[in-house]
């Protein structure tokens, strides 16, 4: 099971993020979406629980409005892509009609990590799988679905040279 895309909103907005370090070994990359306030707001959590998960937070709509990704003691090592569909100038709105009373909806799955070639941050959800549609949120956010509407791939970016600088010196203890 994966957060299913119910729509698609036409996009103006802007995507930024903020990277922390609060300790060497860990990275939190924060991502906030067009800079609204929700009160509140629902939390899709995935990951193998080894980490902190991936946390994608979403508005009582369904409209993503937040990412967080944390890096534990690892490296962003280099990766492809796998064909993106041309992307839809939109903000994705998730299917929340049956989320969790508590706000938060925790899934295990497999998210990996690369750094693409053009300097963004790859983040897979689950086991790889072809791309039938993706939402261009901002230039610097897309977000791709596979066949089943089911969210398989966030990119960010492309990162500064001084972001990538962080992420490798203290994503990872030696």
């Amino acid at each position: 099971m994966s957060l299913q895309l119910r729509q698609t909103k036409p996009a103006t907005v802007r995507a930024t993020w903020g990277i922390q370090t609060p300790t060497i070994g860990v990275v939190i990359i924060d991502v906030v979406i067009d800079e609204s306030e929700t009160p509140l707001p629902l939390h899709w959590r995935v990951g193998t629980w080894v980490k902190p998960p991936l946390d994608l937070s979403i508005d009582h709509d369904g409209r993503l409005v937040g990412i967080q990704f944390v890096l534990q003691d690892e490296r962003v090592q280099p990766g492809h892509s796998s064909g993106l569909p041309d992307p839809a100038v939109a903000v994705p709105v998730f299917n929340v009609e049956n989320w969790p009373i508590d706000r938060y909806r925790d899934e295990a799955m497999v998210v990996d990590a690369c750094r693409l070639s053009g300097g963004e941050l790859l983040l897979r959800v689950g086991e790889a799988r072809d791309l039938t549609r993706a939402c261009r949120t901002s230039r610097e956010l897309v977000v791709a679905f596979d066949q089943d509407d089911s969210l398989a791939e966030i990119r960010l970016g492309p990162l500064s040279r001084e972001d990538w600088e962080v992420i490798d010196t203290f994503s990872f203890v030696t």
